[in-house]
């Protein structure tokens, strides 16, 4: 385990912040998502990530889609 990165900290708090302002959420929460998905796969736990994505299931199909971004 690593420590919690701050700039992921922040990016996940700032999602849950829109909750309270629907307008806001709805475009500015897509790229708050990708952020956080950026950040989880380049941080400290990425190579973490990369082999839970590919031992299949949810987390599968999860990296499978952030490929495709890509």
């Amino acid at each position: 385990m690593s420590p919690l990165d701050a700039n992921l900290l922040d990016a996940t708090l700032r999602l849950v912040k829109l909750t309270d302002n629907p307008d806001e959420y709805r475009g500015l929460a897509p790229l708050l998502i990708r952020e956080i998905i950026f950040r989880l796969l380049n941080g400290a736990q990425a190579a973490r990530m990369h082999h839970l994505a590919k031992l299949g299931g949810r987390a599968h199909r999860m990296f499978r889609a952030v490929a495709k971004c890509r």
